[in-house]
């Protein structure tokens, strides 16, 4: 990923997530909906069980279910390609070791529940806002797994590098 790229996924994340989620509280089908719920068993599972890969592609099973839900052929392409980026970085969040994230991915399993609730409901408003809350749950950290000292020294110099005078 380039720093556009980043950039870029930073901006469409929470836009693509809230309008998923809104036309799927708007469009699920009760097949759709147990298919959600057994993602999100496995998911727990995965939260438990302490495999980073498998909580990760979880997660991503778990928010493409919630795509298949929305049928919409503009946004599904939009989110696929979210999901990709945002499960490679996320194995760094559901990396066992990191024990300090543990209350975040518990939370994040909640909401996962709470999404489950407000599609079965059709309350559209409520989940594109728990969409969002979802995102902004992983937000700062994804930042802070992406961010490298080159990101914030864009000419590339190592930090402590004075620039040469003179030189051309």
């Amino acid at each position: 990923m380039t720093i556009n790229t980043l950039r870029n996924f930073f901006i469409a994340a929470p836009m693509i997530y809230a309008a998923t989620t809104r036309l799927a509280a708007a469009n699920a089908t009760m097949a759709q909906i147990v298919k959600l719920k057994e993602a999100q068993r496995a998911f727990r599972q995965a939260i438990k069980s302490g495999d980073a890969a498998e909580r990760a592609l979880g997660n991503e099973r778990f928010h493409s279910i919630i795509g298949e839900m929305a049928d919409n052929e503009y946004l599904t392409p939009s989110l696929r390609c979210l999901l990709i980026d945002h499960t490679r970085i996320g194995m760094t969040f559901y990396n066992p070791r990191k024990i300090h994230l543990a209350p975040q991915r518990e939370l994040a399993a909640d909401q996962h529940d709470q999404f489950i609730a407000l599609i079965e409901a059709g309350d559209a408003d409520a989940a594109a806002d728990l969409a969002v809350a979802h995102w902004e749950l992983s937000r700062a950290q994804i930042e802070s797994f992406v961010k490298t000292e080159s990101m914030a020294n864009p000419l590339g110099r190592p930090p402590g590098a004075t620039e040469m005078r003179g030189a051309s």
